[in-house]
């Protein structure tokens, strides 16, 4: 990683030097073409006696050129100005021309037009090195912009390998992650099948209990169905005890037997008389005479317990009667006898 950042910072500063390298010829250049237009300019402008006084001084011309091209880009070249120094050419040749002008030959236009030519020459090669220069600025330019695009690319590769390993490095703390899940989801599968388990087996107790209640509650029916039974059948046995016993207590009030049996009518069958601690009493019922005092009462209470069927009545009437023991004529007496 050290060496990866060494690298990465050694491409910032060569891009850096770059950059103002080629900032500094791009300054460079226009400076020459500056001063170029304006030499040209100069030149066409100039008078046959002021190029005699020019021809004259030709290397502070010179001089002023190669000084412009020689220096490199410096601070002070910001501030430099060759138009001032151009400028300033006129009025030497001005100092020139205070001079008197008969000194001048005419040989020495031969030589000014040499200079002239020389100087074209010379300017012609600088307009080659100014293009020379242009496509190499063109050229550095679009090495610079590979050069930027790779820079670009390698960061991207450089901040995709780090993440790469990053990742690497939580591996094994994912791995670990992984396990402690795969277990927690095992013991909740081994959780889950015992509830399936159980709830299966609740499910089977559960049918089981109620299959059991129902056959409980059919016993329970069967059960009512027959204590019913039982208790009518209880009834029905002890309602001719239960009209014996009326019978019994009822007879005691009576003091002559005779007199019951004078006032019975004539066509009155199964009269029959049972002793219950030796007093007489009146045991049968009266379909078509009246009874009087206790006799009634009997008779009453024996109708309101019977049912209202008229053939259970009838069956009722005949088992009365057949529990009914058979007993003599008793003497005429008194109760009290």
């Amino acid at each position: 990683m050290e060496s990866n950042t060494s690298n990465y910072y050694k491409k910032d500063n060569e891009e850096e030097s770059l950059l103002a390298n080629v900032a500094s010829l791009r300054h460079e250049l226009k400076i020459t073409e500056w001063s170029l237009q304006s030499l040209g300019e100069e030149l066409s402008s100039v008078s046959p006696s002021e190029n005699s006084d020019y021809a004259c001084n030709p290397s502070r011309s010179e001089r002023l050129i190669l000084e412009e091209l020689s220096q490199p880009s410096q601070l002070g070249l910001l501030n430099y100005s060759p138009y001032k120094k151009i400028c300033k050419m006129p009025s030497s040749s001005t100092d020139f021309q205070k001079q008197p002008r008969d000194k001048i030959s005419f040989s020495s236009a031969n030589a000014m037009d040499q200079e002239m030519k020389s100087l074209r020459e010379k300017l012609n090669k600088l307009r080659q090195q100014n293009a020379c220069l242009v496509s190499q600025n063109h050229s550095l330019m679009t090495k610079i912009e590979s050069v930027h695009f790779e820079l670009t690319q390698s960061r991207a590769k450089v901040s995709m390998l780090e993440s790469a390993q990053q990742q690497a490095a939580n591996v094994p703390i994912l791995e670990e992650q992984i396990i402690n899940l795969e277990a927690e989801v095992s013991a909740q599968d081994k959780v889950l099948r015992e509830a399936e388990d159980k709830l299966e087996q609740s499910q089977k107790m559960v049918i089981e209990k109620e299959q059991s209640l129902q056959k409980s509650q059919e016993e329970c029916i069967k059960l009512k169905v027959d204590l019913l039974e039982q208790s009518k059948q209880g009834k029905r046995c002890q309602a001719p005890q239960e009209v014996m016993a009326a019978a019994a207590a009822s007879s005691q009030d009576l003091c002559q037997p005779q007199e019951v049996h004078q006032a019975m009518p004539a066509g009155s069958r199964d009269f029959r008389w049972l002793g219950r601690h030796g007093h007489p009493c009146l045991a049968t019922p009266a379909d078509s005479w009246d009874l009087a005092g206790g006799e009634q009462e009997v008779w009453r209470t024996w109708q309101s317990r019977r049912p209202l069927d008229i053939e259970q009545s009838e069956r009722e009437r005949a088992a009365w009667r057949a529990q009914l023991p058979l007993s003599p004529q008793l003497p005429h007496h008194s109760c009290g006898n």
